[in-house]
């Protein structure tokens, strides 16, 4: 019997977290389709086109709409983000705020500013999808790890230098 095409997501997230819960993740957040559409990375780092300074932009802009989230260390890279947040209870905390909630108000926001782009500004159109339906995620268990994704992202275009090379 032939059964219609079904979409599965691969559950990704702890099952019985709450992602409610103070305390600091890290995400990773990647385009559809791979390619350099936030910048380029040299010697000198990562270098960001209009489109990753609008991606940019938006991240540090999160705190205004959440205003229980802190960020901390965060990157845009050629084609993914990299990013240190801390949900917390702060004097007026929304209601029901998660990491969820977080991560798809950044990617709604960053797509409609995107298909702006691309009739304003003459940005390359994107096919589909612009950001990938899921996004990974970690919880930060003490400092050691927070020290180590700090670490992570300020190395991160350097060791995406260094595998494009071995990769040519």
């Amino acid at each position: 019997m032939d059964r219609p095409y079904q979409r599965r997501r691969t559950q990704k997230r702890l099952r019985d977290y709450d992602y409610a819960n103070p305390g600091p993740y890290w995400v990773t957040i990647r385009l559809h389709r791979p390619c350099p559409l936030f910048g380029t990375v040299d010697d000198d780092g990562m270098h960001l086109s209009d489109i990753g300074a609008m991606v940019d932009a938006a991240w540090r802009s999160l705190p205004e709409r959440f205003p229980s989230l802190v960020l901390d260390s965060w990157i845009v890279m050629p084609d993914h983000v990299h990013g240190l947040l801390t949900l917390f209870e702060g004097n007026a905390p929304p209601a029901n705020l998660n990491l969820g909630q977080v991560i798809g108000a950044f990617k709604s926001i960053t797509t409609t500013r995107y298909i702006g782009g691309v009739r304003e500004a003459g940005w390359p159109p994107y096919d589909r999808y612009f950001w990938l339906e899921d996004y990974y995620e970690h919880i930060i268990r003490d400092e050691r790890d927070l020290d180590a994704k700090r670490l992570y992202i300020e190395r991160n275009p350097w060791r995406w230098m260094a595998k494009r090379r071995n990769e040519g």
